[in-house]
């Protein structure tokens, strides 16, 4: 870390706050590795099938945070997902938390390594009367990799909560979703959880009048209170009027040998609450307006199967894998993270940028105005890796770059110059 901070003071004379995009998805996989208690089988549900789905779900939203439930209860599967679905196709940077639930599905949480590193976890196993839960709500915080971490030594945590609260709907289910979300209340209230929080998961509710849901906006010390992203109160079942925010089920008639909940989309199980701190003017966090999504949800498929033709909001490749994956539909949504970060001059309103960070593919620049550019890509400790000269227009494939970090430096003739830091 020590090499960063003198390149860093060596390149820039002076740091602007900024703004990094973070993607957030919550998903149930539906009996991943796990054949009980349902008709799930090796045929029906095979891993190897659904890695592939997932793969293309994955490459299409890209998510930074990835929590999941209905993971069959062993490291065999959690792997399975990191090194078959998420860390392929070019893709190496994810992570996974520890396995720690109990039964025979599990939650877990997958991220990018080079936004984040784990800070602690923690599981919560009890109800408030010292009573077994029905499944671990797990607690995952994570400290963001901010571009200047190095220097100040400072940095922002996120703890993101993953559960699945008890199915069903009779007054027993009802009471036992109750005491999860206020056992996890009472848990905050108690216990020090590190900086801002997301609460997410399979919630298994029809209505945000169920008291599990109220228990998370509406607790007695408001200060913990979470916030539903999309405001959309209401009785959410089998209610036309919320057919967009649907996530249960993605199929109509078609159970998948009996493995599948059937039904079409009529039903908001899956949801991400954020902390309310959130809302504060001086936040640094904040949610990017319109983008929590029911993704592949276009609000045409109320009641029906989610890969009918013409689907407004993903490719019909994309709806297929949502198909066959699971019953239920990712959420997903982005946030906006506030650091200071590399800033330059009056150059940065002149240079466009198009590339992945993390590198995968070609990096395409773009010159408002005519002038002689230099490019230079800069390793960690201090050494050029490439050089070359451009006009208006440039690109170069970072296929053969390393893995590692690096600082991409643009220059004119002025002596005016950029940096962006890129991981590969």
């Amino acid at each position: 870390m020590k090499k960063i901070t003198l390149i860093l003071s060596l390149l820039l004379p002076l740091l602007i706050v900024a703004q990094e995009q973070i993607t957030i998805m919550q998903y149930n996989l539906t009996y991943y590795g796990n054949t009980a208690p349902f008709d799930c089988d090796d045929s029906n549900n095979n891993v190897n099938d659904k890695n592939g789905y997932l793969n293309t779900i994955i490459g299409d939203v890209l998510p930074d945070i990835f929590g999941v439930n209905e993971i069959g209860n062993n490291n065999t599967f959690a792997s399975s997902v990191l090194n078959n679905a998420l860390n392929v196709d070019g893709r190496n940077y994810y992570s996974k938390s520890i396995l720690n639930g109990y039964g025979d599905i599990v939650n877990l949480l997958y991220y990018n390594n080079t936004k984040f590193g784990m800070y602690s976890e923690d599981v919560i196993d009890r109800e408030i009367d010292g009573d077994f839960l029905t499944r671990h709500i797990d607690i995952h915080t994570l400290y963001y990799k901010a571009p200047d971490l190095a220097q100040t030594k400072d940095t922002i945590f996120l703890s993101f909560i993953v559960a699945h609260l008890k199915a069903g709907s009779n007054s027993s289910d009802e009471v036992k979703k109750d005491d999860a979300t206020m056992s996890f209340m009472n848990h905050l209230d108690v216990y020090n959880t590190k900086g801002y929080k997301f609460f997410m998961g399979d919630f298994n509710i029809k209505s945000s009048n169920d008291a599990a849901y109220q228990n998370l906006i509406d607790y007695s010390n408001a200060d913990l209170n979470f916030v539903d992203p999309i405001n959309r109160p209401g009785n959410w079942s089998a209610n036309s009027s919320f057919k967009d925010i649907h996530t249960q089920s993605t199929r109509n008639n078609n159970s998948n040998g009996g493995c599948f909940v059937t039904g079409g989309l009529d039903d908001r199980y899956d949801i991400i609450m954020m902390d309310n701190k959130m809302l504060n003017a001086n936040s640094k966090l904040k949610y990017v307006d319109g983008s929590y999504k029911a993704y592949g949800n276009d609000g045409n498929a109320y009641n029906s199967d989610i890969n009918i033709s013409n689907n407004g909001v993903v490719s019909e490749t994309v709806a297929q894998a949502l198909y066959n994956m699971s019953d239920h539909l990712p959420v997903v949504m982005d946030i906006e993270i506030e650091s200071n970060t590399v800033g330059m001059n009056e150059l940065s309103n002149k240079i466009e940028l198009k590339y992945a960070n993390p590198l995968h593919d070609n990096v395409y620049i773009l010159a408002n105005e005519t002038d002689n550019y230099h490019l230079s890509l800069i390793d960690i400790t201090g050494k050029t890796v490439f050089s070359d000269a451009f006009k208006n227009e440039y690109q170069f494939s970072s296929s053969k770059l390393q893995s590692g970090i690096y600082f991409m430096k643009i220059e004119n003739q002025k002596g005016d110059f950029i940096i962006e830091k890129v991981v590969k």
